[in-house]
């Protein structure tokens, strides 16, 4: 007896194949598309099932990951049983939102993969290691939140040798610098003692 197609079909889903399975003429095995899209691959590859997305082949099959199922599958960093961000896994499940993941999270303004000050953004991830963002970073002997000379730290983010900067400066004959340049405080706008 010769099977036709549809019959060979409804006879391995009588006997368990199931649906989405493609079936073998004679109805000796069934696979289901993850199986056959890993078919003859290494492990951790990646691979795709249509209609489904994109995996990686474990154990003979292409598991696709599920963000929000609560298990840590390939391609997750984390999964919290949720799509939600800002609560320890982001809503795609790439990042575990912490300062050094090497994944810039709502909360930060950096993150080059570690938590390391001095190498171009700062150890909470709050800032780039960059004069005048108004953090004093590492390399910085003051920070005022701007690039501009004359007015007591530079563009350079070094202290300017002025009166008012507030440090004193005995070498520029400063009695007293408190950071401003008002008379009638206790030190004068030349840094003189009143």
């Amino acid at each position: 007896m010769r099977w036709q197609w549809p019959a060979v079909v409804a006879l391995c889903i009588a006997i368990g194949c199931g649906d989405n399975i493609t079936v073998t003429d004679d109805c000796g095995s069934c696979s289901s598309p993850a199986q056959i899209a890993c078919e003859g691959r290494t492990e951790g590859v990646r691979c795709s099932v249509a209609d489904v997305g994109t995996g990686i082949c474990v154990h003979g099959g292409c598991v696709i990951p599920i963000c929000g199922n609560g298990i840590i599958e390939p391609n997750e960093a984390c999964d919290d049983g949720n799509t939600n961000s800002s609560d320890g896994c982001n809503a795609t499940c790439t990042s575990n939102e912490t300062c050094g993941n090497n994944f810039i999270d709502p909360r930060e303004v950096c993150d080059d993969g570690n938590t390391t000050a001095g190498d171009g953004c700062n150890s909470n991830c709050m800032s780039n290691e960059t004069c005048g963002n108004g953090y004093r970073d590492p390399f910085e002997v003051c920070d005022d939140g701007n690039t501009l000379n004359g007015d007591g730290c530079g563009a350079t983010c070094r202290t300017e040798k002025t009166c008012g900067n507030g440090l004193l400066e005995k070498d520029l004959g400063e009695q007293c610098d408190d950071g401003n340049s008002t008379n009638n405080d206790g030190c004068d706008a030349n840094c003189r003692l009143e």
